[in-house]
């Protein structure tokens, strides 16, 4: 199944690292944001509000969490 996975993250984040490396051990294509760079810190409020921490993770649109879900996710 091809997912459209977007991770929003900063740098020196090492769950945002475990994130991306899980996508590319498993061949899956994902988009990364990076706050401040990719996308302001306005509109990442905007799309997660009331949540102070990265990685913040999305599949096909849909809000999962961070890395621990992604991994759930993934494995199921």
């Amino acid at each position: 199944m091809a997912y459209k996975i977007e991770i929003y993250g900063q740098q020196r984040c090492g769950f945002c690292e475990r994130a991306k490396e899980l996508c590319e051990q498993r061949d899956l294509p994902y988009t990364y944001y990076e706050i401040g760079v990719d996308v302001d810190l306005v509109e990442f409020s905007r799309l997660f509000p009331d949540k102070k921490t990265v990685p913040q993770i999305m599949i096909d649109g849909k809000y999962i969490g961070g890395f621990s879900e992604l991994n759930a996710e993934l494995t199921l």
